[in-house]
């Protein structure tokens, strides 16, 4: 979250060229779909612990941990 805000804060502290604004703006995208990610992950692990979930478990080989 303290990675958008700062994009966020930089880009509009001046004027900028709309190539700058495009560019921030990527730049905010990208760091919400991974905060969107983290977030995702965190109610599943939540859910789990809750038990309002249960875990899918599929077949692993030995082999591929060596």
């Amino acid at each position: 979250m303290s990675e958008v805000r700062a994009i966020a804060e930089i880009t509009l502290n001046r004027s900028r060229e709309p190539e700058e604004y495009r560019r921030a703006l990527t730049e905010t995208l990208d760091a919400t779909r991974s905060l969107q990610s983290l977030i995702e992950k965190l109610l599943i692990l939540a859910r789990l612990e809750a038990g309002r979930m249960k875990p899918e478990l599929e077949p692993a080989s030995t082999a591929d941990s060596a």
